[in-house]
């Protein structure tokens, strides 16, 4: 998350300096750099998450659900990362209706309901829950990633040309 918050900083000013291809090359490499630290750092908890979880708690039950859950955030991670990393830059380049409605369609679409299939019908429980938050962040990343390979951002300016040109000036 703090990748996403400080490349959104550095895309805002890019943008507001007017290189909107500088922007898209920042979100990109802060991208790869976040995957690649948020991969390295959940391989390495997996290792350690029995251990991890007998920190908090001595009952078995719960050490053995939550070391379950920590062994999946091999899957939900990256996925977040995708999500919040390009979302903030979409946000930064005055991008805010896609990423709203992106969230509002995916969670009440996807989340939702598959949290409630996975988790109670089918009785996976808090990991089924975790699977759907698993895919909603998959699928409103690869969105946004899409929304900013495609460079629909780059016509969302918060402020108008005259506007940008006359505080340059």
């Amino acid at each position: 998350m703090a990748v996403g918050e400080g490349t959104e900083i550095i895309v805002a000013r890019l943008i507001g300096a007017g290189d909107k291809e500088k922007a898209y090359h920042q979100l990109l490499r802060s991208l790869k750099w976040s995957l690649v630290i948020t991969i390295a750092v959940i391989v390495v908890v997996s290792f350690f998450r029995y251990e991890v979880m007998a920190i908090f708690t001595d009952e078995p039950a719960i050490i053995q659900l939550g070391a379950a859950i920590l062994l999946f955030c091999i899957l939900l991670e990256p996925g977040r990362v995708f999500n919040h990393v390009v979302i903030n830059s979409l946000r930064a380049a005055g991008d805010v209706q896609f990423p709203l409605m992106m969230a509002i369609i995916s969670m009440w679409g996807i989340k939702i309901p598959l949290a409630y299939v996975l988790g109670i019908h089918m009785g996976y429980g808090v990991l089924g829950v975790w699977i759907a938050h698993a895919c909603d962040e998959w699928v409103r990343g690869i969105f946004h990633y899409l929304r900013w390979k495609g460079r629909k951002w780059q016509h969302k300016s918060l402020l108008s040309k005259a506007e940008l040109q006359a505080e340059s000036a």
